[in-house]
């Protein structure tokens, strides 16, 4: 493999954090690939068993970050969330015009028929019973 390669070789790896490490909750299984490069590692993983569990309160995002969309269309999109405190509320920070989003976390936008930019960014502040309080970024295509 050419990661394999240029692992060997020394070479700076190009493969950033984010993209090592990938989770399908609807299969409960943890991606990763290790900085050589050379393949997957895959792991089972029941985080709504791990939250569960936990003492500590919880509170993370599941869904991706990333989201695309075609001019004059509808983008509705749920925001999926995992809560060891029950319940949890979503609110818009920021976003493009006309952008919503509604307290059990689904986006709603009609995307306009000429955007101005190819991409947008929304930040949702998302917050549980206990107090916890994430912010979340969405990166939006418009293509």
């Amino acid at each position: 493999m050419a990661g394999a390669a240029r692992a060997e070789r020394g070479d700076a790896d190009c493969m950033t954090i984010d993209k090592r490490f990938h989770f399908i909750p609807a299969a409960n299984l943890l991606i990763t690939i290790p900085p050589t490069n050379d393949r997957l590692v895959l792991r089972r993983l029941d985080l709504d068993r791990a939250i569960a569990s936990s003492e500590k309160p919880l509170l993370l995002v599941t869904s991706p970050s990333e989201l695309s969309a075609r001019p004059r269309q509808d983008l509705v999109h749920q925001v999926q969330t995992r809560s060891s405190r029950g319940a949890v509320r979503f609110e818009l920070a920021t976003g493009p015009p006309g952008l919503t989003v509604s307290p059990d976390g689904t986006l709603n936008w009609r995307v306009p028929l000429a955007p101005e930019n190819k991409a947008y960014e929304a930040v949702l502040t998302i917050s549980d019973p206990s107090g916890r309080q994430i912010f979340h970024t969405i990166r939006i295509k418009v293509e």
